[in-house]
């Protein structure tokens, strides 16, 4: 789904997270638990969308962080560089023959 998808509102949990980032789409994150919370705030950072306080959240404001998230050009290049990132790392793959090689030490 992420895939064909243009936005993607989130509770900001990493493997959400990364997943949207996986697939180069921008995020409105809604944290829920105080690690997300730090993942919000960094995709808010780094230009990847936008970091909502989940006590003071109202329609009006979800509505408003869409549209910008949405039709802003530079948190779709910001995530489409992430998404280079992401893939040139190597993916769960790759990160499974490094613990691997680790574990082997």
């Amino acid at each position: 789904m992420l895939e064909r998808s243009r936005l993607f509102i989130t509770h900001g949990g990493m493997n959400s997270t990364m997943e949207a980032l996986w697939y180069g789409v921008p995020l409105v994150v809604v944290p829920q638990m105080p690690e997300q919370a730090l993942t919000s705030r960094r995709v808010a950072e780094l230009g990847l969308g936008a970091a909502l306080d989940p006590s003071a959240i109202t329609a009006e404001k979800l509505a408003a962080a869409v549209r910008t998230i949405d039709t802003e050009p530079s948190y779709a290049d910001n995530v489409a560089e992430m998404r280079k990132h992401c893939h040139d790392a190597g993916g769960a793959s790759k990160a499974a023959d490094v613990l691997m090689k680790r574990a082997r030490y």
